[in-house]
């Protein structure tokens, strides 16, 4: 497994990651990510770096590679820089205007407007079938404070809303 990184389009083999099938976790054997595997069959690939769950379907047991594409916005923590820093970030930088960020199957994760990395107004995280996930309501001088919080099941009906 490769990861391209979305804001320089680089892939790189060097990403965390791990398999699992029937409970059962299988690691890299090495940092070029090279896994042996028992068998074929459905495997689930785990990491922190890409924005879904992402399944592999192995029919024959043969030598194998997918490129994965890496989160472009994610919420971030810089608590040691000066002023420490709690926002989102894109490309490892404070996200500024519009911005969208995409699911391995082309659909929008997730979109918004951004002001030094806060989110001005609406913030929204889809499903990877395109529907709303959750809808996200800041003000609009960009401080990072939440009006209100909707939240959406996956046939699109709102669940719950907090304010």
């Amino acid at each position: 497994m490769v990861l391209k990184n979305p804001c320089d389009g680089k892939v790189s083999p060097n990403f965390l990651f791990h398999l699992t099938k029937d409970g059962k976790a299988y690691n890299p054997l090495d940092t070029l990510g090279t896994l042996v595997l028992p068998d074929t069959g459905r495997y689930v690939v785990n990491s922190l770096q890409i924005p879904e769950q992402y399944v592999v379907h192995l029919k024959k047991y043969k030598p194998y590679i997918d490129t994965l594409s890496a989160k472009g916005i994610e919420e971030c923590l810089e608590p040691v820089s000066h002023p420490s820093f709690i926002g989102y970030c894109c490309c490892m930088q404070e996200c500024e205007g519009y911005q969208e960020d995409y699911y391995i199957n082309g659909k929008v994760r997730v979109a918004g407007t951004f002001k030094k990395g806060h989110p001005v107004g609406e913030l929204v995280y889809y499903y990877p079938s395109g529907l709303k996930k959750e809808k996200y309501l800041y003000d609009k001088l960009g401080r990072g404070r939440i009006k209100r919080k909707t939240f959406y099941g996956e046939n699109a009906r709102i669940e719950k809303v907090e304010k």
